[in-house]
């Protein structure tokens, strides 16, 4: 047989070239921003386990703060000495973590309404190496450019956003993709790059959570009082599971476990796959105390917020409490966990740091009125807001 070889012209060679090049810079743009030492998402990666990779200094100092009108119920994302903060003043904020100072602003209206009201934030952005993704009060969904702080895209939805955006896995015969709910009991799933709609999926109430992500499925839990799996690739549900209470705070996931707490009170232990409870513990057998927490997920421990006024530690293998401690307000904040420690807000003002083992207070620090926020922990530094009027922003570090 003989030998067939091709002599392609040397511009057909060098546009392929460039075509193959531009889609590597594509992909690699809208791939997360996650390095080993970052914050990018609401509660850090898309298990949504609330556990930071930093190392945070042993005694911590107030490095800056910044004002606001409004207040700050979000968590900040932090990658690349920059901290990227919703504020329900109708902005986010783009701010250098050495400094304090503001690097860039995006309004989430390009014009100021006659009535002077720019539609808060209460969702907490995603950032990827390109995009930064998040929703406001009135049901917009923005993209922003993460360098110029620039808007990219918007996509509508039916009702206010609290949920978070979770990026799904990156996969190389799609676009990469997000999956976010709306108060219009919609779960949506949007590409990346264009906001382009992709799928949705309708449940029968408010989808308040962020949604957690385990390989190809995604899991909700909403006002509808059930627990959701959903296919990422098309949005159908795979499986359902009544659990006759309103579901606020958004599910962590580990392996084939979730974990969430309920508004009867409940932190449940459930396997995705059979829909059946490892275990369920009650904050309180006396009353039912809401939970608007998330919780945080370790290898040992799960830990979560409750309106009793305390943080609760539980066993991860048994459900039996390993300790609470007693604030002098609800707990609506996510605990985060790094090293050996808990962090998370009260609303009595301050926030707590916990060591995780015994649940002895190692420090305390006032931020605010109505502190429901959670921390976001990267790159040594620890940065939250007071959710009240001309709430602040708290950045903590090592001491120069």
């Amino acid at each position: 047989m003989s030998d067939i070889r091709f002599n392609l012209p040397s511009w057909f060679i060098a546009i392929v070239a460039i075509i193959t090049i531009a889609m590597a810079v594509r992909v690699s743009a809208d791939e997360p921003a996650k390095a080993a030492d970052s914050w990018p998402s609401f509660r850090n990666n898309p298990q949504l386990t609330g556990v930071a990779s930093t190392k945070l200094a042993t005694k911590l100092t107030l490095k800056w703060k910044l004002a606001t009108k409004d207040g700050v119920p979000a968590t900040a994302a932090i990658v690349d000495g920059h901290a990227y903060i919703p504020v329900l003043d109708g902005e986010v904020w783009c701010i250098d973590i050495a400094t304090g100072k503001k690097v860039w602003t995006y309004q989430s209206r390009s014009e100021v309404p006659t009535n002077g009201f720019l539609p808060g934030f209460k969702s907490s952005p995603l950032v990827t190496k390109s995009v930064i993704v998040v929703g406001d009060e009135e049901g917009l969904i923005h993209g922003i450019d993460r360098d110029k702080g620039t808007r990219v895209w918007t996509f509508e939805t039916g009702g206010e956003i609290v949920s978070s955006p979770t990026l799904a896995p990156a996969k190389p015969d799609q676009s990469p993709r997000i999956v976010i709910g709306s108060y219009d009991n919609i779960l949506y799933c949007l590409e990346l790059a264009t906001g382009k709609k992709v799928w949705e999926f309708a449940s029968e109430g408010y989808v308040n959570c962020t949604p957690a992500i385990a390989g190809d499925l995604t899991f909700v839990a909403g006002c509808d009082e059930d627990f959701r799996v959903i296919d990422l690739n098309n949005g159908e549900q795979k499986n359902i599971l009544a659990l006759k209470s309103y579901l606020i705070g958004s599910p962590a996931v580990i392996d084939e476990t979730v974990y969430i707490g309920t508004y009867a009170g409940e932190l449940i232990s459930l396997n995705w796959k059979t829909l059946e409870r490892n275990w369920t513990y009650k904050l309180d057998e006396s009353r039912p105390y809401e939970i608007h927490s998330s919780a945080a997920a370790t290898d040992q421990y799960i830990l979560i917020g409750g309106q009793d006024k305390k943080l609760h530690c539980v066993d991860r293998a048994t459900g039996k409490q390993v300790w609470t401690l007693a604030t002098k307000g609800h707990v609506d904040s996510s605990p985060v966990v790094v090293d050996n420690r808990v962090f998370v807000g009260s609303k009595d003002g301050s926030l707590y740091e916990v060591d995780l083992p015994t649940g002895k207070v190692l420090s305390k620090n006032f931020i605010g009125r109505n502190t429901t926020a959670s921390p976001a922990i990267a790159e040594g530094v620890l940065i939250i807001g007071s959710a009240n009027a001309a709430g602040e922003i708290h950045c903590y570090g090592e001491a120069k």
